[in-house]
């Protein structure tokens, strides 16, 4: 019954053969839709996903998949010269000391892999959390930004797996 399904997914998996990272993702999902104990959910949009996958994006959302990350997201909007700033949208999980690039979450977002939901600006507080922020005020002056900058933003909030994602995780990963 999902004979065209597999014949699908081997064919999306053509374009990740030289990434054995992603090869063995393919493996899993293919090895899951042939057998009828664990394909009942499994459909062309989970090979699809794959196949959009960076293999850097497919590490972090395995990486994900053992817990919610809090995040900071850091926009440093012009650099004090007045030009572009150089770093922009550099994501720090706090909680394991973890520097991301936003366009892997965003990627992780777009497919339904991931929900993130930024709560508040951080830079704004007054609570507690501000500690958080002065943790992270050093990696920002190491990374070039000013953290004390009026063109700087941050905010804080959490990024965890929707239920696609932890069904996508189980069919590619189990």
């Amino acid at each position: 019954a999902k004979t065209m399904l597999l014949a699908k997914e081997i064919d999306d998996s053509k374009f990740s053969i030289d990434d054995e990272y992603m090869r063995t993702r393919f493996a899993k999902l293919i090895a899951n839709t042939a057998d009828s104990n664990t394909n009942s959910l499994i459909t062309p949009y989970y090979s699809n996903v794959l196949a959009n996958l960076s293999s850097d994006a497919a590490k972090l959302f395995e990486d994900m998949s053992t817990r919610v990350y809090t995040i900071i997201s850091i926009y440093s909007l012009k650099s004090s010269s007045g030009g572009d700033s150089s770093i922009n949208n550099t994501v720090v999980e706090t909680s394991y000391g973890v520097i991301i690039n936003t366009d892997l979450l965003n990627q992780l977002q777009a497919l339904g892999l991931i929900a993130i939901d930024k709560n508040w600006h951080l830079k704004d507080t007054t609570d507690a959390s501000n500690n958080i922020y002065g943790h992270i005020q050093s990696t920002m002056k190491c990374y070039g930004i000013d953290p004390d900058s009026p063109n700087v933003s941050v905010d804080f909030g959490s990024a965890w797996l929707t239920d696609f994602g932890r069904s996508f995780y189980r069919a590619t990963h189990d």
